[in-house]
């Protein structure tokens, strides 16, 4: 049992600040499978963007320059969606928060490395020069960052509300 102590210094500290953020009823609406795979889908699109923008309008930097922090809320987003499993420390959270995190981060860097295998041979050959390598860079390493949240979001499922 936790003693008074204990749970106020737990309130106060970090770990026990980010529980009560995500617990936050506005967050929660963002938990949802199906909202959490909307998010997703907007950091590919923002991927997907970033890089066609970078690769085809090389000097357009007042274009991609903004596009580029969309990544900020769209992560922000991104983390509130799962709970911040890939934000909050380990020692804060459960075995089987534990458990999906490392799952997540396993397969997220895995996928990582093929998609960093492939987009780097794919830029290479579409842009010999080397031009633009600042933005699609940029993209490359915020989706990387992105990943471990995005594999969680999308496969854990609809969370029910305990009893």
């Amino acid at each position: 049992m936790i003693k008074p102590t204990e749970k106020n210094a737990l309130d106060k500290s970090y770990p026990g600040k980010m529980k009560r953020l995500f617990d936050n009823p506005m967050v929660e609406k963002l938990q949802t499978r199906t909202r959490r795979r909307l998010i997703v889908m907007a950091m590919i699109t923002w991927f997907a963007a970033l890089n066609a923008l970078a690769l085809n309008l090389p000097s357009a930097y007042w274009i991609w320059g903004p596009l580029f922090l969309l990544f900020f809320p769209l992560m922000s987003f991104l983390n509130m969606s799962v709970r911040g499993l890939t934000e909050i420390p380990i020692s804060s959270l459960d075995d089987r928060q534990v458990s999906l995190r490392m799952k997540g981060y396993m397969q997220a860097y895995m996928m990582g490395l093929c998609l960093a295998f492939i987009f780097g041979v794919l830029f290479v050959k579409l842009n010999p020069d080397g031009l633009n390598f600042i933005p699609v860079f940029a993209a490359g390493l915020g989706l990387l960052l992105a990943l471990p949240a995005m594999t969680l979001a999308w496969e854990l499922p609809t969370e029910t509300p305990e009893a």
